[in-house]
């Protein structure tokens, strides 16, 4: 892979890396990077995902400056951490944030029925009531 050179990541802009693999080498070679205000680190393409595995992005061999100005975005169902280590941008996938508890759960009896209705959960792809065993 070519080396990129010097690469400078302004505030809001966005690096995206697609098909992200089960790969030992970095996606992208660079010299050295620098961020400069919030930026976003975008994953895409998520063909080859293991939760727990890590997976080189970005190296450089000179330094890196400005990697805590990077924000993570995974694509939905997964969760990751990036981190710098040794001249290299890793990720390591991890499983989704889990979604905070309901707010504002209200049951409104009716004739052989309770109709519920609650706040949105942030992540939730769905919910599942279930009926408490009585034991």
């Amino acid at each position: 892979m070519a080396d990129l050179g010097v690469l400078r990541l302004r505030g809001g802009a966005t690096l995206e890396f697609q098909n992200v693999s089960n790969r030992t080498s970095a996606l992208v070679d660079t010299t050295s990077l620098n961020v400069s205000g919030a930026s976003t680190v975008r994953i895409t393409g998520t063909n080859y995902f293991i939760i727990g595995n890590t997976y080189p992005l970005l190296t450089n061999s000179r330094t890196t400056t400005g990697f805590t100005n990077l924000a993570l975005q995974m694509p939905l169902g997964y969760g990751g951490t990036l981190f710098s280590n040794a001249n290299q941008i890793l990720l390591t996938v991890t499983l989704p944030p889990a979604p905070r508890i309901l707010l504002n759960l209200i049951a409104v009896p009716g004739n052989a029925t309770v109709k519920l209705s609650w706040n949105s959960a942030t992540n939730a792809t769905g919910y599942n009531l279930a009926e408490p065993s009585h034991g």
